[in-house]
């Protein structure tokens, strides 16, 4: 059975991640009491042996004095308490060597059995000697105290060492434990900033595909993974997300309808004016002509407002393009055809050069990016100004430049040219007033095609637009 715990809030979720991160810290603590009792534990056992041994030792020692200068007393004075006396040194010299040779980790085998015997010669024998038969054994016994007090100082030396190199092997068994416990924490610190951050990464996506547009619909079985604070946010953008979808939707239907709509009494007006301009239906005076011309205009420019927002709508729904090899060189002179009357009537001198002989894109996207972009030019080109038409490859991008001579636009307006209705301080040199949709279509048109639409920047031309298109 797969049992995964979830926290149900975010409170939970951070107290949980502090208290286990805690964990490894606890461990060390646990771990570094243990290891320092243990060399506490040590140090005090092995200074306690050393005092022992070197008191023992020390004490033994003094008394072999004792035991030399009483027997050598008795020699000379042989009264009962001297000997009594010697013998008392004696019988404490047996029992501090016993107990030496029993709780030392020495080895004094040869010391033991050597100086007990002589010892026992004594105890038994010195009230009978003098002191030529006892000076050689008075000599053997202290250098037999002195080679173990030599024994003695050296196994001090040794175990301090030992000591030393128990301290440094604890030492570096807490090194390499604190940092595994180290890896250990940034682990389970790096696994609990994960289950934080996969929510806020989904909140984060989710957002970003609401501000992109792309609302997807929401699967009411879809479940949101994580604390309780982040699923109601979560399902806050859910709602704005199916509102924003609602809202579009509203959107592109009122201006699609509204553009057909309008483009039929339209037509019907525009036939009408064209049939009393041409006085079909009967003469009219020169006010009554001039009334028909200021309807005609404002036809046009209604027709152009509809055709705009057919485009804007189009784009708005369009999600993938349909890429295939076109001729660059007749879609511009399609577009040139269009406007040639406009451009000549204005004394536009229009400059073509195409370096490409084919192009990948999409017909009626590409169409759309030539066809605002002259549109613009002869609308706010200078009279007898230069307009410039360039394609040319660079890397693996097509670049379309589309330049002309005029009216500069202002630093602070430049970025946002390509803003939806936003229309520019350049007043239009033609009859038909600007929607602001231009420039917008052509940067959506663009980036639907996975470039991008930047302003020119020359000294020759006060105005352009370059398209980079990527060519695959």
């Amino acid at each position: 059975m797969n049992i995964r715990f979830q926290p149900s809030s975010l409170r939970q979720l951070i107290l949980i991640g502090f208290f286990i991160s805690l964990i490894p810290l606890a461990v060390l603590l646990w771990q570094s009491t243990k290891v320092l009792r243990q060399v506490s534990r040590s140090s005090i056992a092995y200074s306690q042996q050393s005092i022992d041994l070197v008191r023992n030792a020390e004490a033994m020692d003094d008394l072999l004095i004792d035991i030399e200068r009483a027997i050598k007393q008795f020699t000379i004075v042989k009264t009962d308490a001297l000997a009594e006396l010697a013998n008392a040194h004696l019988k404490k010299y047996q029992d501090l060597q016993q107990r030496l040779c029993a709780a030392s980790r020495l080895d004094l085998a040869a010391f033991c059995s050597s100086q007990q015997q002589q010892i026992s010669m004594l105890t038994s024998n010195f009230t009978a000697m003098d002191i030529k038969q006892l000076d050689p054994i008075f000599n053997q016994t202290r250098q037999q105290q002195q080679r173990l007090m030599t024994s003695v100082w050296s196994y001090l030396d040794q175990s301090i060492e030992q000591q030393r190199h128990y301290v440094e092997r604890q030492q570096r068994h807490m090194n390499i434990l604190l940092v595994s416990l180290v890896l250990a924490t940034f682990a389970l610190i790096v696994l609990m900033s994960g289950r934080l951050a996969a929510p806020v990464k989904l909140l984060e996506e989710k957002i970003k595909l609401i501000g992109a547009g792309e609302n997807a619909h929401h699967d009411k079985n879809e479940k949101f993974v994580g604390p309780e604070e982040f699923q109601l946010i979560y399902e806050r953008l859910n709602w704005l997300s199916a509102r924003l979808e609602q809202l579009e939707s509203l959107r592109q239907a009122f201006l699609r309808h509204a553009a057909h709509e309008l483009k039929t009494p339209l037509s019907s007006i525009k036939e009408g004016c064209s049939i009393l301009s041409e006085q079909l239906a009967g003469p009219l005076n020169q006010q009554q002509i001039e009334v028909i011309k200021l309807l005609d205009e404002g036809v046009d420019r209604l027709r152009h407002l509809t055709d705009q927002l057919l485009d804007y709508n189009y784009l708005l729904q369009q999600t993938a393009p349909a890429l295939v090899p076109l001729n660059p060189n007749n879609l511009i002179q399609e577009c040139l055809s269009i406007y040639d009357l406009a451009f000549r009537k204005r004394q536009q001198q229009v400059t073509v050069e195409c370096d490409l002989s084919n192009i990948h894109s999409d017909h009626k996207l590409f169409t759309r990016i030539l066809d605002n972009l002259l549109s613009n030019a002869q609308a706010y080109g200078e009279q007898n100004g230069k307009v410039l038409i360039r394609l040319s490859r660079q890397n693996r991008d097509a670049i379309l430049i589309v330049a002309n001579t005029g009216e500069r636009v202002p630093a602070d307006q430049g970025p946002l040219l390509f803003k939806p209705f936003h229309r520019g301080g350049a007043v239009r040199q033609d009859t038909i007033k600007g929607t602001g949709l231009g420039l917008s279509i052509v940067h959506d048109c663009a980036r639907l095609l996975g470039g991008k639409a930047e302003l020119l920047e020359s000294e020759q031309y006060q105005f352009g637009v370059i398209i980079s298109l990527p060519q695959t």
